[in-house]
C-alpha cells in the first residue's frame, strides 16, 4: 500500500502514542476551526447559515489559537472549515502546517491554492455538472475540476444528500469518478433547529439511498467511501440510534470545535440546535465503522492522511 501524499513520519511517531492514550481516556484528539465566518456562496443545506455568526479573531489571534492547540493538546488531526476557509489564505496556509493530519473543507470556487498543503481537501460537490451548477452557480463544477492539477493533496468529494439531489446519486457518482478526484464521502442532510425540514430525507428514503449507494460501490469499490457497516450506522432503521446523541457521538466525544471568535462550539462544529437524532455526518460513519473493525473504512481514512 502506498504511503499517504503528506506522510510525516517524525510527527506521527511523536503524536500517535499520545492519541492512543487520549482515545483510551475518551479525550479529544481531533480539532476543527471555523477559520472565517464569511462565505462566497450560500448552499441551501449548509448548517452554517442557521447559526448566529460571531466576529472573527484577527489573523494573529486565530493563528495563536491554532498554534496553542497544536502544541499543548496533542491533537493528531485538524479540520479547517468556515464559512469558506480559502477566503483567509494567510491563516489557512500556516494552520495546516501545525498538525500531523489536516483536512480543509471547501466549496472549491477558489480552487485549491497551491501554497496551502493539507493532507486532503474535502470539496463540496452536489451532483453532476448541471445540478451542481444549479446549486452553486454557473461554472462552479468546471472550476473545481480544472483546479485539481494545482494541488498535490488528496481531493475527496464531500457530498451531502438531501431532497434536492438524492434522485441522481448514480449519475453523480459516475460523473465525479471521471474528474480526477480521489473519492466520494456521502453525508446526509442534518436539520438545524426548526429550519430545513423540507430538505430532510424520510427514514425510508434514507434507507433506500443507502441501498443504492452500496450498489454503486460495487462498480467503484475504491472510490465510493461507503461500506455496508457505514451504511448501518447511517441508517435510521438500524444503527443510527446507536450513536445519535452527543454522549455517544464520536465527533462530539473525540473532537473539539472552535468558532471564528475562538470560542468552543457545542456539541460539534454544527453548533447548538443540531438535530442529533437525525445526524447524517459522514465522518461519524467512517469512524464508527473503523472502530468496529471495518478494514475498508480504515483504508478510506488512510487515503486521506
Amino acid at each position: 500500500m502506498r504511503l499517504p501524499k503528506h506522510f510525516k513520519p517524525r510527527m506521527y511517531a511523536r503524536v500517535i502514542p499520545r492519541v492512543m492514550l487520549r482515545f483510551a481516556q475518551k479525550a479529544p484528539f481531533s480539532i476543527s476551526f471555523d477559520v472565517t465566518n464569511r462565505c462566497n456562496i450560500r448552499c441551501p443545506y449548509c448548517y452554517f447559515y442557521s447559526e448566529q455568526h460571531p466576529s472573527e479573531l484577527s489573523d494573529d489571534d486565530m493563528l495563536s489559537l491554532i498554534r496553542e492547540a497544536s502544541r499543548s493538546h496533542n491533537f493528531f488531526h485538524a479540520t479547517f472549515i468556515g464559512g469558506e476557509p480559502t477566503l483567509r489564505i494567510p491563516v489557512l496556509k500556516e494552520g495546516v502546517r501545525m498538525f500531523p493530519q489536516t483536512w480543509v473543507n471547501t466549496n472549491g470556487l477558489n480552487g485549491f491554492p497551491p501554497e496551502v498543503k493539507p493532507s486532503a481537501w474535502l470539496v463540496s460537490l452536489d451532483g453532476p455538472e448541471q445540478l451542481h451548477d444549479k446549486i452553486k452557480g454557473k461554472g462552479a463544477y468546471k472550476k473545481v475540476v480544472e483546479a485539481i492539477p494545482e494541488t498535490s493533496s488528496t481531493i475527496v468529494a464531500n457530498t451531502t444528500l438531501y431532497t434536492f439531489n438524492c434522485e441522481c446519486v448514480e449519475e453523480m457518482a459516475n460523473s465525479i469518478a471521471k474528474t480526477g478526484i480521489d473519492g466520494i464521502i456521502f453525508s446526509f442532510y442534518t436539520q438545524i433547529k426548526k429550519s430545513g425540514e423540507s430538505l430532510q430525507l424520510s427514514d425510508s428514503k434514507r434507507n433506500d439511498l443507502i441501498r443504492r449507494i452500496l450498489k454503486i460501490r460495487k462498480e467503484y469499490p475504491d472510490f465510493i467511501f461507503f461500506t455496508p457497516k457505514m451504511g448501518f450506522y447511517h441508517n435510521p432503521l438500524s444503527g443510527l440510534n446507536n450513536w445519535n446523541h452527543p454522549s455517544r457521538c464520536p465527533v462530539a466525544l473525540y473532537g473539539i470545535a472552535y468558532g471564528s471568535d475562538g470560542k468552543v462550539k457545542h456539541p460539534c462544529a454544527m453548533g447548538g440546535g443540531t438535530l442529533c437524532t437525525r445526524c447524517g455526518c459522514g465522518m461519524n460513519s467512517i469512524f464508527l465503522a473503523s472502530m468496529n473493525g471495518d478494514i475498508q473504512a480504515m483504508r478510506f481514512i488512510y487515503k486521506m492522511l
